[in-house]
């Protein structure tokens, strides 16, 4: 086993390998993991005999392939942790999900500390880094890493965060079955139904929170354009600054206004721009470029096409 410079103050009762330059993970005797899929590359590659010897990773004998792979599920496993048990997570590929089905544990990181309890999950994304530290005698849970093309990995957010589900117990129970299974009979079509109930429980619980935060993103998004009509040009552009797809832009624009997120901007857009031919003696070129089009021509066609009259129309009549 390789050493490290940098040990917690207990380093004598810790036992660790450094697995590649990536990431460093640090076991007790008493912490035991037991893969629920297909070990990854993440197993793979990593030189962790001495461990698998030391019974503190364990596979089943007979492992199909990674039932969870088409949903973007990378790895997913049961730890079972001992009060004590320390690691470090480096910034990672992909997204770790944990649900706490007994204990507590904390995560801490430069800038803030939480802690979870039994009956919450915890939510690393991509590209983080924390300290983790098992702060019960006994804490067990289910983690699984999700791919960054994966759907669920649009949903979770982009800060480490601690999640309450509705579906806490039903997504636990599917979990305990799926152990069950893999480490039973290895039925290919009942691991298949577990986790495409698994998946659903979850995407539909990260879909309500996600929908819930979205919402308000795209309030707050409207509000901006309502004082700058300038600001964000396409439903594309908006959707790339939130972090999100056209269609869930639409969607939850249609939810909270009665029309697509394009149509609703547009209609501030040309209010503004009618308010500002009534009342202002701006030229078309300048109003234009108040209310985001590129040239007075893609203005006026915009316009007459809203209205039914041309800008110059309007400023004629009135």
């Amino acid at each position: 086993m390789k050493k490290s410079n940098s040990k917690p103050k207990e380093s004598s009762e810790y036992t660790f390998s450094i697995l590649n330059n990536d990431s460093m993970l640090f076991w007790t005797k008493d912490s035991v993991q037991k893969y629920l899929s297909e070990p990854t590359e993440f197993i793979k590659k990593a030189n962790i005999k001495e461990s698998i010897r030391s019974n503190s990773i364990q596979k089943p004998k007979n492992i199909v392939n990674n039932i969870l792979g088409k949903y973007g599920i990378k790895a997913m496993a049961f730890s079972n942790r001992m009060s004590g048990f320390y690691q470090y997570i480096k910034p990672i590929s992909h997204t770790n999900i944990a649900f706490i089905v007994s204990g507590k544990l904390s995560l801490r990181n430069d800038t803030s500390k939480i802690t979870i309890k039994a009956g919450q999950a915890y939510i690393i994304p991509c590209r983080e880094s924390c300290y983790m530290r098992i702060l019960a005698n006994n804490t067990s849970m289910f983690w699984l890493d999700i791919s960054p093309q994966s759907e669920m990995n649009m949903r979770v957010g982009k800060n480490i965060s601690v999640q309450n589900f509705n579906s806490f117990e039903e997504i636990i129970t599917i979990l305990q079955l799926y152990k069950k299974e893999i480490y039973g009979k290895n039925d290919l079509h009942i691991l298949e139904c577990y986790a495409s109930t698994f998946y659903n429980l979850l995407m539909r619980e990260f879909s309500n929170n996600s929908d819930c935060k979205m919402a308000n993103k795209v309030k707050n998004i409207i509000k901006e354009i309502r004082l700058n009509p300038a600001l964000y040009k396409t439903s594309a552009e908006v959707a790339k600054t939130l972090s999100t797809t056209i269609y869930e832009l639409e969607k939850i624009s249609l939810d909270l206004f009665g029309e697509t997120f394009s149509k609703y901007t547009l209609s501030i857009r040309m209010k503004t721009a009618i308010n500002l031919l009534k009342y202002e003696k701006h030229s078309c070129a300048k109003i234009a470029e108040m209310v985001g089009y590129s040239s007075a021509f893609s203005f006026s066609h915009a316009f007459k096409k809203y209205f039914g009259q041309s800008p110059q129309t309007i400023r004629q009549t009135d």
